[in-house]
C-alpha cells in the first residue's frame, strides 16, 4: 500500500475546500464522511442490522466504530500539533 498517495489524495481533498472539508470542518474529511456514510445507510431499514439491539448497545456500538474509523486518518488533524 502507497502510504504516501493516500495521504496525498486526503490531504488534496482537505485542501480542495469541497463540501466536504467544510462539512467536517478540515478534520478527518475522509473518515467522518465514512463514518457518517456508514450510519446514513444504517437508518434504512432494509439495511439496519442493529435494528433489533437495544438503543444503549446501539449508542455504544456507534461511538466505538466512529472511534475506530477516526484512528485510521493518516493526515494529521492540526498541522500545528505535528512534531
Amino acid at each position: 500500500m502507497n502510504h504516501a498517495l493516500i495521504i496525498t489524495a486526503a490531504w488534496s481533498v482537505l485542501c480542495s475546500e469541497s463540501k466536504r472539508a467544510l462539512l467536517y470542518n478540515d478534520i478527518s474529511v475522509l473518515e467522518n464522511h465514512h463514518a457518517s456514510t456508514t450510519f446514513t445507510i444504517l437508518r434504512d431499514p432494509q439495511c439496519n442490522i442493529l435494528q433489533k439491539y437495544p438503543k444503549q448497545n446501539v449508542t455504544a456500538l456507534r461511538s466505538s466504530i466512529i472511534e475506530a474509523v477516526l484512528a485510521t486518518d493518516m493526515v494529521p488533524s492540526h498541522m500545528g500539533d505535528a512534531e
